[in-house]
């Protein structure tokens, strides 16, 4: 007689395996080219009838959601539009086996930003004001990104601002990125617009004589007064 273990392996009475479940889930892919998650199956066998549902969380807990609810199909493709804007984030599956029992297993933490987008974020967390008063953003902005290895960008906030940042779509918006304004309500930024860079999670950092850290929606809330808001990558060289 033939049962199904708690693990999703068939054995027959002499234990010999006929068939095995799954064993993990794995994912693989970037932000740039999107992900693809699967089940893990033992010597690449599953036990027919078997369901999954795929799940998204972020590693500190504060966003999930479901890639695909239960199906057939033991793998799923997804990309950086489904996650948003999460940071590093696992994938969850849930397994119900055809004898009723349930298993879930996660892939561990996955990286979200690529090595280059980590440089540059991790840079704009350690590079100090540029002069320590407040008109030297774009100097900033330039020795963050002298500092992750991409050489010195010359020119203003708004030079940077008609040069790079081509779009006002949050959906758009990745870690890593210069977020600017071609003005802002300040003495000096009337005329040299302002700008910093999107350390992803929801903060800018920029330096205003200190480096500061704001939430987007202040950020945007305060510069959107002047000016339009928007994003790219520094010196249109992509990070993803």
């Amino acid at each position: 007689m033939d049962a199904v273990s708690a693990r999703g392996e068939r054995r027959t009475a002499s234990t010999r395996v006929v068939a095995w479940g799954v064993t993990g889930v794995s994912a693989s892919g970037s932000a740039a080219s999107g992900w693809t998650a699967s089940a893990d199956l033992f010597e690449g066998h599953g036990v027919p009838g078997t369901l999954y549902r795929f799940r998204w969380a972020s590693s500190d807990g504060s966003a999930s959601g479901t890639l695909q609810d239960w199906s057939v199909d033991g793998d799923v493709n997804f990309d950086a539009s489904t996650l948003g804007d999460v940071g590093d984030f696992k994938v969850e599956i849930d397994v119900r086996y055809p004898n009723g029992f349930t298993a879930t297993f996660d892939s561990g933490s996955i990286e979200y930003l690529t090595r280059a987008q980590r440089a540059v974020v991790d840079s704009a967390y350690k590079t100090s004001s540029y002069r320590g008063v407040s008109g030297w953003c774009a100097a900033w902005v330039s020795k963050v990104f002298a500092a992750a290895g991409y050489g010195w960008y010359n020119g203003n906030a708004n030079d940077m601002y008609r040069a790079w940042c081509h779009s006002s779509n949050l959906s758009e918006l990745r870690a890593g990125m210069v977020i600017a304004v071609d003005k802002s309500p300040t003495r000096l930024g009337k005329l040299y617009g302002h700008i910093g860079v999107y350390v992803g999670n929801g903060l800018v950092h920029d330096d205003e004589g200190y480096v500061r850290e704001m939430t987007l929606r202040d950020w945007l809330n305060f510069y959107s007064q002047a000016g339009q808001p928007k994003w790219g990558w520094a010196g249109n060289v992509s990070l993803v």
